[in-house]
Order: structure tokens, then C-alpha cells, then sequence
């Protein structure tokens, strides 16, 4: 998989444009009909498809990386973890930056644990804070990627156990945590509103690591047995498609017999500990199931293929500057300064859209262009240098 997978690149748009579209209500006035049509695209969760890719791309490399000893002596390790750090923090630490300056009376007033952001551990076994809340997602991803190739090491080096066995282990260890963390989450809190008892699990660490390990066993499936995983794309599919289906009967159910804001889930106890117990791993098993289809697809279209590709790359800096920039920082100051108000109101809700998406086409552009891409081409001499030094 050194080249790029057309599948994967529209599954990572797909998922960029859920995670968009379920942001957007946040800029339009509550209860209207935008917040209707934005909360529709919340039902899939794009994050949780994030996850599940970056698990079966990130588990295939280490269980190539690990299956080839002379490769992990000569600093593949340290190759590998250079390589998504150059991806990942750059940009993360950008829009840290910018967010400390433009809303620090809001963190000052709020006592915003700042340096816990700086090692992403604000939401290790804690809810997230009010504060560059998409970082949540990303102290997953980069506890999964500090977690399992030190685990691989620990498993293979000191107890001598071969790389199948050792990434199998750790797949089983870390589901079992993440799932025993959930049902006593689920257990232990009485008190708050169903949105706050959601918000509790989907956002810490230790619940949520078992999301990218649903794409790590499709990585273990399709490297030990590819044959396999190439003849029952289709069968994957129906399953996908089956899982889907319950995924959004049991969100519906839920959307129609809670009131979200309002009702406390101690009235509720049965559906709450259901949902915290399993609805994650319908969605990521949904998730993980279309990946043996969409790895196989193909298109003929030079241009609609050229338009996914470049959504996936950007994907990752649409994702960091939608929300918490843009919505959080950007429009208010616009909206107080030239509207009076917190939101366009009436005939302005087109030139809403129209800033907003303007304001995301940019800083995006931005923040690819002036921070990725030159992190990038600094990662392959990086890389070079480490491979040629060992």
C-alpha cells in the first residue's frame, strides 16, 4: 500500500464531508431548518470512519514494518512514528497556537488546562474541555499510534512472541479496555442529560482507542490473508450494509425516545447502557466492513478521481480549521463586528454560508499548503537521512 488507494481517499472524503456537514447547524441560529438538515448528517458519525481508516492503514505498516526484523534494528521504528508525527502535529500545534491567541480571556475564564493539550492527555480519562474540542479525536489517534508499535516491541522483544501473535493480543487487550471502560461509564453516571452522557464516552481516550483497532484487524486480515480479503468484498459489503441499517434504526430510536438536552438518563437506564456499550461497535464494525469493497474500486474519471484525492489530503486540515477556528474564532468576530449579532439573522443566512465556506477554502488552503506540504518534503529528507545513517 505505498501508493495512494482511491477507495480509501473516497472513504477519508466521505467522512471529511459528514464531519462537515454535522458542524454546520453550529453557525446558523438554533431549531431552524438548517439545524434539522446538519443534525441528519450527525446520525454516521464521520469521525468514527476516520479512525477505523487510520487504523487499517497505520496496523498494515506496522505489521509490515514488524514482520521485516532488520527494518525495526535499523530505526524503521523511529521511521514510522517521524512519518505520522510530521503528518499530524505541525498543523495540530498551528491552530493551538492561533486558538491560544484569539480566545485566551475565554481560556483564562475557564481555566483551560493548556499544557495538558500539548501532550494529549485533556481527555485521556476525562471529558473533553470546552476548547479546540476536535483535539479529542486526535488524542486518540496519537495514543493508538504511540500505544501499539511499543506494545508490538514490548510483546515481540522481551516475551518473544511472533508478530501475528503480538498484534492480536494487543487488538484483544485494547478492545477489552476500551469496552470494560464504557460499561462502567455507562454504569456510574445517573445524573446528567443523555447529550452529556454521549459526550462523556465519545470523548476519552481510554473509551475511544478501540476505534482504529477495528481497522487494525482489517489490516491483519488483509496482509495474512489477502486472497481472502479480495474474494469476500462483496459479502463485506452486505454485512456494511446490514450494520448500517441497524446503526441508524438504533439512532432514530434514540433521537425519538430521548430528549437529548433535557432527559436524564437514569429515566432512561437500559437504552443509555446499551448505547454506551454498543452502539461504538456497530459503527465501527460498520465502518471497517466496507473497506475490502472500496480498496478494489476503481474510476475512470481523471477529474472526479483528481477531486477526491485532493479532498483526502486536505482532509486533515478541513478537519482542524472548520470548527473550532472558523465557527469559534472567525464568524463571531465578523458576525459582532459588521452584523451586531451572534448569527446572520434573516437574508443573511446565504452570505453566512458563503463566508463561512470562504473562510474554510482558505485557511485550509493555507494551512496545507504553508505547514503540511512543507513538513512533508522535510519528513522524506528526514526519513532519508535516518535509513541512510543505519
Amino acid at each position: 500500500m505505498n501508493q495512494r488507494n482511491f477507495g480509501l481517499d473516497l472513504l477519508r472524503s466521505i467522512s471529511i464531508f459528514l464531519v462537515f456537514m454535522s458542524h454546520l447547524h453550529l453557525i446558523f441560529p438554533p431549531d431552524g431548518r438548517m439545524q434539522q438538515i446538519s443534525m441528519f448528517f450527525s446520525v454516521i458519525d464521520g469521525v468514527t470512519i476516520f479512525f477505523v481508516l487510520s487504523g487499517f492503514l497505520v496496523g498494515y505498516r506496522l505489521i509490515e514494518l514488524f514482520n521485516n526484523p532488520a527494518l525495526v534494528t535499523n530505526g524503521g521504528l523511529s521511521v514510522f512514528l517521524i512519518s505520522r508525527w510530521c503528518k499530524t502535529l505541525p498543523s495540530y500545534y498551528v491552530i493551538l497556537f492561533l486558538l491560544l491567541l484569539l480566545r485566551r480571556q475565554y481560556i483564562s475564564e475557564n481555566n483551560i488546562p493548556i499544557e495538558a493539550y500539548a501532550f494529549f492527555i485533556q481527555n485521556f480519562n476525562t471529558n473533553h474541555p470546552a476548547f479546540f474540542e476536535e483535539a479529542w479525536s486526535l488524542s486518540v489517534e496519537e495514543w493508538f499510534y504511540l500505544t501499539v508499535p511499543l506494545l508490538l516491541t514490548l510483546l515481540i522483544k522481551v516475551f518473544n512472541c511472533s508478530v501475528r501473535t503480538s498484534f492480536l493480543i494487543i487488538c484483544v487487550a485494547v478492545l477489552s479496555i476500551s469496552h470494560l471502560t464504557r460499561f462502567f461509564l455507562s454504569q456510574g453516571i445517573d445524573t446528567v442529560s443523555f447529550w452529556d452522557f454521549g459526550m462523556a464516552i465519545r470523548g476519552r481516550v481510554i473509551a475511544r482507542i478501540d476505534a482504529p483497532i477495528y481497522g487494525a484487524v482489517f489490516a491483519y486480515y488483509y496482509y495474512y490473508y489477502p486472497l481472502h480479503f479480495k474474494k469476500n468484498r462483496f459479502k463485506s459489503l452486505l454485512i456494511c450494509g446490514l450494520l448500517l441499517v441497524i446503526q441508524l434504526m438504533v439512532t432514530l430510536s434514540v433521537y425519538t425516545t430521548i430528549d437529548l438536552k433535557n432527559s436524564v438518563i437514569g429515566e432512561h437506564r437500559t437504552l443509555c447502557v446499551f448505547f454506551g456499550f454498543f452502539y461504538f461497535d456497530i459503527a465501527q464494525a460498520c465502518a471497517a466492513f466496507c473497506i475490502p469493497w472500496l480498496f478494489y474500486i476503481g474510476i475512470r474519471w481523471r477529474l472526479t478521481k483528481a477531486a477526491v484525492t485532493f479532498v483526502s489530503k486536505v482532509s486533515y486540515s478541513i478537519y482542524l480549521v472548520h470548527s473550532s477556528l472558523v465557527i469559534g474564532a472567525c464568524l463571531p468576530f465578523i458576525s459582532y463586528h459588521y452584523f451586531g449579532s451572534m448569527y446572520f439573522g434573516g437574508g443573511h443566512k446565504l452570505l453566512l454560508l458563503s463566508t463561512y465556506l470562504a473562510l474554510v477554502t482558505i485557511t485550509t488552503l493555507l494551512l496545507y499548503y504553508f505547514v503540511e506540504m512543507p513538513f512533508f518534503r522535510a519528513k522524506k529528507r528526514w526519513m532519508k537521512r535516518l535509513k541512510d545513517a543505519s
